[in-house]
């Protein structure tokens, strides 16, 4: 699909806050509520825009992320099938996506300790566990993800430290149904938790005010406008710390990097990023080395093929 200018303003005002008013958007457009109103149906239709997330913070509600690196044996079609059902109707596991290269299936898994971790992988196991070759399970230290830059907007970027707040049945609700559809109106809101549209106003502005909501996005299919989607992880040597802050002010502020982790793992930093076709992937890699040459080590450079989970935030957080 092709996409005009007005098009591309339209992803831009939805990846900074997916709940923007049509009426807004339209001013920044140019064009009436209505044509927005059809051009948002359309880009969700052809799937470009996948799903209206909430970004919640997830360290605030107690979780630590761990990203699952799976390798599938003897898996036909059918078998495959019944692995991604499993993975999507697990309340822990957000965003799975399917990969060339060693391994499989790329997913999250979230838990509160080591014991639930332990549980969850027991779970996997016992339900998969004949279809596992190698894996990885790797937990994540810190993790970013960069919803708005693509498309021209500034980043939203948190500095502000969580406030310890307790959260009431009435906010995990409300998180529970902005998970499924952060772009639900008020009216619809006030109906499903029985508050007025002004009081849900209000919680949702404290949930932001105390960094329990990050920012509300867009999760978009960039590969149906002609881009690829690749994981990379490298190995930093020698490195200071000015040099490494060097390295990651650049993944920050490039417009292409779609996510930076780092884990706790044999590697120190993994991100992903959109190209065009290979050769941008290597372009973007030497520009990368460039930067500090003997410090920068490539250790694996795998194409995220589908995204089976278009979701960040697991069901399981909100019980």
């Amino acid at each position: 699909m092709v996409l005009d200018k007005k098009d591309w303003k339209i992803l831009a005002a939805l990846s900074k806050d997916c709940r923007t008013s049509l009426t807004q958007i339209a001013k920044v457009v140019g064009v009436s509520r209505e044509v927005v109103d059809y051009r948002i149906k359309k880009l969700v239709k052809t799937g470009i825009i996948k799903s209206f997330c909430a970004d919640v913070n997830l360290q605030a509600l107690g979780f630590t992320k761990h990203v699952v690196y799976l390798e599938l044996k003897n898996v036909g079609k059918e078998k495959e099938e019944h692995i991604f059902k499993f993975l999507k109707n697990n309340k822990f596991v957000s965003w799975i996506v399917t990969s060339t290269g060693k391994w499989s299936i790329i997913f999250d898994i979230h838990s509160k300790t080591t014991q639930h971790l332990s549980q969850l992988v027991k779970e996997l196991k016992q339900e998969l566990g004949n279809y596992f070759g190698e894996y990885e399970i790797v937990t994540l230290e810190k993790y970013q993800y960069f919803h708005s830059k693509f498309f021209g907007e500034k980043e939203i970027i948190q500095k502000k430290k969580i406030k310890d707040i307790t959260l009431d049945e009435t906010d995990l609700s409300l998180l529970k149904i902005l998970r499924n559809n952060a772009r639900v109106d008020y009216v619809k809101l006030s109906k499903e938790i029985k508050l007025t549209p002004e009081a849900i106003s209000k919680r949702i502005k404290r949930l932001k005010e105390n960094n329990i909501i990050k920012q509300f996005y867009i999760f978009s299919d960039l590969t149906k406008l002609g881009f690829e989607h690749y994981n990379v992880q490298i190995n930093l040597e020698n490195i200071d710390n000015e040099k490494e802050s060097k390295i990651m002010n650049y993944l920050q502020n490039h417009k292409s990097v779609s996510f930076i982790y780092k884990p706790i793992s044999h590697w120190d930093i993994e991100f992903g990023v959109f190209v065009k076709n290979p050769g941008e992937l290597r372009d973007f890699m030497l520009q990368l080395r460039t930067l500090h040459p003997e410090n920068i080590r490539i250790k694996d450079v795998v194409l995220f093929y589908e995204e089976l989970l278009p979701n960040f935030l697991p069901e399981g957080v909100f019980r």
